[in-house]
């Protein structure tokens, strides 16, 4: 059996540790501060524990790792200031929960079911936040949040206002509103 010559093998072992570690997840963490951050800004501002539905896709399996890895940053829960987001992890195609919600974050890879979550989500007063910013475009979601290259807060209006939802003034100067 030939071996390659420890010389080979020292500079290969050189050359993986220069490379940079894959990207096997999402970093969702700086859009959950902001969603955390930006519930403060509501008209009607949630305080303590705020239920949370990661809604994803079952049948989709990068939206349900996102779902994971979601659940993964909320931990038990995420405090910012005096509420703490409580994470519910709930598929798309059981939304029977999502009545005692008070936010649901729909997680990428949903597709066509964006519009019947919504739509459910809407009659209930639940506010809808997505990390694509597509979402808020065609009015699939009220709020849209993306941290990179810089904070971007995207909220559709017509969804806010179907959903019954309000935003303090300070706040509608800070965010691109649709």
């Amino acid at each position: 059996m030939h071996r390659p010559p420890p010389r080979l093998l020292c500079w290969l072992i050189a050359l993986l540790l220069l490379l940079p570690p894959p990207l096997l997840a999402n970093d969702f963490s700086k859009e959950l501060k902001i969603t955390a951050r930006a519930l403060g800004f509501l008209a009607d501002r949630p305080r303590g524990e705020v239920k949370l539905a990661v809604i994803y896709a079952p049948t989709n399996p990068d939206s349900r790792r996102a779902a994971n890895e979601l659940m993964a940053a909320l931990g038990s829960g995420l405090h910012s200031g005096d509420l703490t987001l409580v994470p519910t992890l709930m598929a798309a195609n059981r939304l029977e929960a999502l009545a005692t919600m008070r936010v649901a974050l729909l997680v990428p890879g949903l597709g066509g079911e964006r519009p019947r979550i919504f739509a459910n989500a809407s009659r209930l007063g639940v506010l809808t936040v997505a990390f694509e910013r597509e979402c808020a475009q065609v009015g699939q979601c009220v709020m849209a949040i993306s941290s990179e290259p810089r904070v971007e807060i995207v909220v559709n209006r017509a969804a806010a206002q179907s959903s019954g939802i309000g935003f303090a003034p300070a706040f509608r100067m800070m965010i691109t509103e649709l």
